[in-house]
C-alpha cells in the first residue's frame, strides 16, 4: 500500500472567548476524496491543513511515497520548507505543488507540479508512481466542465477524522 499525504497549511483565526480555529481543507479534502474513488492500492497518511512545528510534523511521519502540496500565497513558503524538509528525510518522496500561483519555477523544489484542476492530474501521477512508470514534470488535464460526479469530503466522511481529533 502507497501512503499520500495532503497540504493545505492555513493560517488559525481567534474569535473572542473562543480557542483558536481553523477553515476545513478543502480543497485537499476533495483531491482525496476523487483519487480515492480512482486509484487503487493508495492509504491517506494526512490531510495537513495546520502550521506546526516543521521539524516536529515531520518527525511524525513513518513513511511517505506521495507529498501533494496545495500552494497560495500564503503558505508558500512553509509549503517550500516542508517540502524540503521531507524530502531531506525521505528521498525517495515524490514531491508535487499544485495550486492557482504554480508555475515551473516550483519544479526546483519539488518532482513534479500540477496545472489547472488537479483531481484527473492527480490519478494519472499516481497511477505512474503505482505502476513504476517515469513519471512527468508537469501534469495538466483540460478543464472538467462537469463537476456533477465529482464526490464531497463532507459526504464521503473525509473530514470525520480531521473534526474528531480537532474540535
Amino acid at each position: 500500500m502507497k501512503k499520500v499525504y495532503f497540504f493545505q497549511p492555513n493560517f488559525s483565526y481567534k474569535q473572542a472567548g473562543k480557542k483558536e480555529q481553523y477553515w476545513l481543507p478543502y480543497t485537499i479534502g476533495c483531491l482525496w476524496a476523487y483519487t480515492y474513488q480512482h486509484c487503487e492500492g493508495w492509504e491517506l497518511g494526512d490531510l495537513q491543513f495546520k502550521r506546526d512545528s516543521i521539524k516536529d510534523y515531520v518527525d511524525k511521519i513513518e513513511s511517505i511515497d506521495l507529498a501533494c502540496f496545495s500552494t497560495y500565497m500564503w503558505n508558500k513558503e512553509y509549503n517550500i520548507k516542508l517540502a524540503t524538509a521531507i524530502k531531506d528525510k525521505f528521498p525517495n518522496v515524490h514531491i508535487t505543488f499544485g495550486g492557482p500561483q504554480i508555475t515551473d519555477k516550483y519544479l526546483e523544489f519539488g518532482d513534479s507540479i500540477v496545472l489547472g484542476e488537479g483531481e484527473a492530474s492527480l490519478v494519472q501521477l499516481m497511477n505512474d508512481i503505482s505502476e513504476n512508470v517515469p513519471t512527468k514534470q508537469i501534469y495538466e488535464n483540460p478543464r472538467m466542465p462537469d463537476l456533477s460526479g465529482f464526490p464531497s469530503p463532507y459526504i464521503t466522511g473525509v473530514f470525520d477524522k480531521l473534526i474528531e481529533e480537532n474540535p
